[in-house]
This record gives C-alpha cells, sequence and structure tokens, in this order.
C-alpha cells in the first residue's frame, strides 16, 4: 500500500520516522509521567526519557536496516542482547536505589522491537502499537483506581466467564435433536447464548465499577441498560415514590437504560445472523432515536442536578441466572419453532408478544438463530419488533404501578412513544 504512496528512498525515510515518532510518543509520555509523579525530586533515576526512547527507536530501525545490507541475520538477536544486558544493569542501579518497577525498561524494549520492524513490517501495525502502549502507560492512575474496587467475588466472576467461554462453550455439541420442533434445540447455540448474555452482563458490571455508583442517575441508566432495562426502571421507578422531587431526573434515567436496550439488540443480532440487520437496524434505530430525544425533553424541561445513585448490580456471574436464562431460550426457541411450523407467522407473532413481556434478549436471538435456517427476515424481523414494542410497554407499566404519580405521568406517554416508533417502519413498510 505505502509503495504505490512512496518512492523507494521516500518509503524508507517514511519507515524511518515512524520508527523514531513511536519512540518520541512513549518517551514523551514516560518523562511527563517522571515529572508529574514528582520522581526527579526525590532523586530517582529515570531509564528512558524521549531522547533516550527516540534513539531506541532509530537504533531498532538501522539494527533491521544494517542486517540486511550486510546480509548478517545474527547481527539483530546478537544487539538485542547486548541492548537488554545494558537494559538490566540500569536497571540494576535503579532498584538499588529502591525502585523495583520494570515499565520504563519494558517500555524501552517495545520501542527497539518496534522500530526493528518498522524497517519491513506493516507502519500501520507498528503506528497502532506505539499508541496503544503510550495509552496502557497513561492508564496507570485508572487502572490502579480499578483494580482497587475489585474484590475477591469480582474475581471468580473473571475466571468463572472465562471457564463459560473458553472451556465449557467448546465442549458443546453442534449437533441437534432430529425431529421437529425439536431440531432448534442445539447444545453449542444454546451455550453460546448463555456465554453472549453472560458476556453483555459482566460488561455492564465492570463498567460500573469503573464509574462508580455515584456518578448520577444518566450513566446508572445506561449501564443498567446494558445489563437489564427492566431492573432499571423497577428500581428507579420505586425511588420515585419515596423521593417524587426527583421523579423527572429518575424518569431520564428509565428512558436512557431503554435506549440502551435497542443498541443492546443489535448488538446480540449482529453476534448471531448479521445478515438480519437491514431488516431490523431501522425500526430499532427509530425506537433508540425517540428513547433519547424523550429523555433530552425531559433532561432540557428541567435542568437535571447530580443525583447519587444507589442502584446496586449483583456480581453477574452467578451461574444460576446464566442457566435460567440458556433455559428460557431454549424453551423460546422451541415455542417460537413450533408456533412458526403448526400455527403459521401468526403463532409466531404471538409467542413474541408474550415473551416480550418478561425479556428481548431471548426472543432477540431465537429469532436470529431461526432467521439462519427456515425464517424469513421480514417474519423474524417483525416478531423481534413486536417483542421490543410489547417489553416498552410492560416496563412503562411497572414504572408507572411501583413509582408515584409523577413518574407516572412522564413515562407512560414516554412507553407509548418509543413503543410507536419501533412499531412504525414495519408498518409503513
Amino acid at each position: 500500500m505505502y509503495s504505490e504512496l512512496f518512492s523507494e528512498p521516500l518509503l524508507t525515510f517514511y519507515r524511518l520516522a515512524v520508527a523514531a515518532g513511536v519512540g518520541m510518543l512513549i518517551g514523551f509520555q514516560r518523562e511527563f509521567a517522571f515529572r508529574i509523579e514528582g520522581e526527579e525530586s526525590k532523586g530517582e533515576f529515570l531509564f528512558g526519557g524521549v531522547r533516550t526512547l527516540t534513539l531506541m527507536g532509530i537504533l531498532g530501525f538501522m539494527l533491521a536496516a544494517t542486517g540486511d545490507a550486510v546480509q548478517q541475520t545474527y547481527l539483530v538477536p546478537a544487539a538485542v542482547l547486548v541492548i537488554g544486558a545494558l537494559i538490566s544493569v540500569s536497571y540494576f542501579y535503579s532498584s538499588r536505589n529502591g525502585q523495583h518497577g520494570l515499565t520504563s525498561e519494558v517500555a524501552g524494549v517495545l520501542v527497539l522491537i518496534l522500530g526493528i520492524y518498522s524497517y519491513e513490517g506493516s507502519i500501520l501495525v507498528v503506528a497502532a502499537t506505539g499508541v496503544a502502549a503510550a495509552a496502557v502507560l497513561a492508564s496507570k492512575e485508572k487502572t490502579r483506581g480499578f483494580v482497587n474496587r475489585l474484590t475477591e467475588t469480582d474475581i471468580q466472576a473473571f475466571v468463572i466467564f472465562s471457564v463459560l467461554a473458553v472451556i465449557f462453550l467448546p465442549l458443546l455439541p453442534h449437533a441437534g435433536p432430529t425431529t421437529e420442533p425439536f431440531t432448534v434445540l442445539k447444545p453449542f447455540r444454546i451455550g453460546l447464548m448463555i456465554v453472549l448474555i453472560s458476556g453483555v452482563n459482566f460488561l455492564g458490571y465492570v463498567m460500573t465499577k469503573i464509574f462508580g455508583p455515584g456518578r448520577g442517575i444518566g450513566i446508572a441508566g445506561a449501564v443498567g441498560g446494558l445489563v437489564s432495562s427492566t431492573a432499571v426502571t423497577l428500581s428507579l421507578g420505586r425511588r420515585s415514590k419515596v423521593s417524587p422531587h426527583l421523579a423527572r431526573h429518575l424518569a431520564i434515567g428509565i428512558v436512557v437504560s431503554w435506549s440502551i436496550m435497542f443498541v443492546r439488540m443489535i448488538l446480540e443480532i449482529s453476534a448471531i445472523n448479521p445478515s438480519l440487520l437491514p431488516s431490523v437496524v431501522p425500526p430499532l434505530v427509530a425506537a433508540g432515536v425517540a428513547s433519547l430525544l424523550y429523555g433530552l425533553v425531559l433532561y432540557f424541561r428541567e435542568s437535571a442536578d447530580a443525583v447519587v445513585d444507589s442502584t446496586q448490580y449483583r456480581n453477574p456471574m452467578d451461574l444460576t441466572p446464566a442457566l435460567t436464562f440458556g433455559a428460557l431460550f431454549a424453551v423460546v426457541l422451541l415455542i417460537a419453532n413450533a408456533a412458526h411450523l403448526y400455527l403459521g407467522n401468526a403463532g409466531l407473532y404471538a409467542s413474541a408478544v408474550v415473551s416480550g413481556v418478561a425479556d428481548v434478549d431471548a426472543i432477540t436471538l431465537s429469532m436470529s438463530e431461526l432467521s439462519r435456517d427456515s425464517l424469513s427476515a421480514s417474519v423474524a424481523t417483525t416478531a423481534i419488533v413486536l417483542a421490543a414494542a410489547t417489553n416498552t410497554i410492560v416496563k412503562g407499566i411497572i414504572a408507572a404501578a411501583v413509582g408515584g404519580k409523577e413518574i407516572r405521568r412522564i413515562i407512560l406517554p414516554g412507553a407509548v412513544l418509543i413503543a410507536a416508533a419501533t412499531v412504525a417502519p414495519i408498518l409503513v413498510w
């Protein structure tokens, strides 16, 4: 690609510039962090600043170029060993003064390797790796803060998710029963849905840990929508009864969680059957946009003050809810397939509405799976849209039932508006 843009000499200089630039970028970060942390005032030693790491990038490039020019393949590994020895001496010296971190030394080795690779390798890979390394180095405080908030339960959750995704899922058979309507019950597909939903829940839980529970109702609604918009609706709706003066703020959090639900549905469909996206994206995007617009109307009608959110999200890696969802997915998949086989499209739509009362994930994934084989995209889209509209209306009723008079007045019109926006595109087409 680059040979079409540059002549050979210019391409060589361009590669050299990238090698030097990556070293300079990482060097700036290391020197800035050294100054901000006040290490210099303590008399401590910085292994690699801007000049050192820029030179290491250039050195790596020249080592590769020299080895290529003299046709000596041993030159690069021999030089790397020598430089590695020098870095080890530097670390030994700094550790005697109480500095035990290896971050700068590892960054130096990385810059050297990138410089070597930039001679003939992909410039894009070199640049992307350098930027990623600088971002990781700059995230020290955030990373430490995140790690400090982790608990033993969080680590166990990550281990459980890893076991589900890496060990449990590949062991499941791909073939299912051969008798209708049970042919859709393929163990691997059901296991994949369990892992998919567990992953979404785990991501939402991690985001809660990163942002913290006190960043306001809007973030709580967005993060909660990634986990369960119904849970957010129930939790914030209940709070409106004891804090009616916060009804508008709580309604914003609820509506935000609904908009995230539509995004989540699109992501689930794209993971299972991307070919369904052209027909299903317009109604779901319309619903998401309607949710956001309604939330913005609420926000600008009354300025939202910062409100501490006390909504708690339990660790999502408890196997019981994950397996319960797997069972629910299998049941919905079986009912939907049977309804389609024996009752036609009308039966399928009825099962979608019933399923949407409790949950949209199971019917969304079920329709995505069925549309890979026997179900048309238009029928699958209609079923998903009906489930989403039903779920939105039900959540509006939940908020009205558990909340106070004020949130009932705000949420119910919004639920009807969003449900109408969901269904409108398929009615127009």
